[in-house]
Parts: C-alpha cells; structure tokens; sequence
C-alpha cells in the first residue's frame, strides 16, 4: 500500500470521466488499498480514482466515521437512483485545497454500485454520507465541486483557483 499523488483543481486529469469496471482485479484491490491510504493520510472522507490519476469508476469512503466499526468501502460503477429532499452544506476537496463553499445536494439517495468482491449492492442513505458519494460521483464524471457553488462565489474565488490551476498555494 502507498500514499499517492492527489491531483490538484487545474490537472486535467480531473475533468475526464471515469471508465466503468468490468471486473475487479488485483491492480483494481490494490488501487483501492493505496487510495484508502492516501485519503487517511490527507484526512479526508472520501477519494475517488481520478483524483490519483486513475481512470476507473471507484471511489473510496471511510465508514468509520459513521461507525468507527466499519472498515472503508469501496463503490465501483455508482448510479445514483431516488434522489429526495435538497441539503445546502459545506464542502471541501482534497484536490481543491483550502477553500469550503456551500453546495446543494439530494438529502437522501439509494445507490447501485459493485463491492470490492465483485457483486452488485444497493445502498440507501442520507445526510453526510449522501453527500460524500455525491461529491465523488461528481469527481468520476470530471466535476468538481466549485463547479456547482453559486456564480457570484466563484467569481469570488476566481483568482485562488487561478492559482491552485498553477500550482500555486492559496492558504
């Protein structure tokens, strides 16, 4: 397992969208190991392949912050279905260091995805974890969060995502 790059807002790595998987295999687990490992290391909550440069439809998410029993999920292939209720809520990124915007998303959603094991589960959910996978979703189809704040903040931020694009820091 080993940390990896995060690919920061401006790469453009982050508006491609992400392949879907056929089948897991051992690049795929390992992948999903390295991202878990990265994604701690940077504190975050979830992480998607694209934001190590990877092409698949995976995305990560530690579940222990929502029961410090569950050990970090892996979700192949997500479709959202059932989206209900809109939720405004602070986001943050790890590839759009130091800037936090409110976004609107669904409160509640179910989601269809592949298992690190190969088999196809349905999740139902809400509040902090909808937003997560939401947020990720969004990465593995080449949007990123910025992309979906209200214009007049975005205009705001223009000159700090000028910068991140860059590879300046914006602190």
């Amino acid at each position: 397992m080993a940390v990896r790059t995060i690919r920061i807002y401006g790469d453009p790595v982050l508006r491609q969208k992400a392949t879907k998987v056929d089948a897991v295999t051992p690049a795929l687990h390992k992948l999903f190991d390295d991202m878990v490992d990265t994604m701690r290391a940077n504190e975050g909550i979830g992480l998607s392949a694209n934001q190590v440069g990877e092409p698949y439809h995976l995305m990560t998410l530690d579940m222990a912050l929502f029961d410090e029993q569950l050990p970090p999920l892996a979700l192949f292939n997500v479709e959202i279905t059932e989206p209900e209720g809109k939720l405004l809520g602070e986001e943050g990124c790890l590839s759009v260091p130091d800037i936090r915007e409110d976004v609107e998303r669904s409160d509640n959603i179910k989601v269809n995805f592949m298992t690190i094991a190969g088999e196809q589960e349905t999740l139902s959910c809400s509040g902090l974890l909808s937003r997560v996978i939401q947020h990720e979703l969004d990465h593995l189809h080449g949007i990123v969060f910025v992309d979906k704040i209200a214009p007049f903040k975005r205009n705001l931020l223009s000159s700090k995502l000028k910068k991140l694009a860059k590879g300046e820091l914006v602190g």
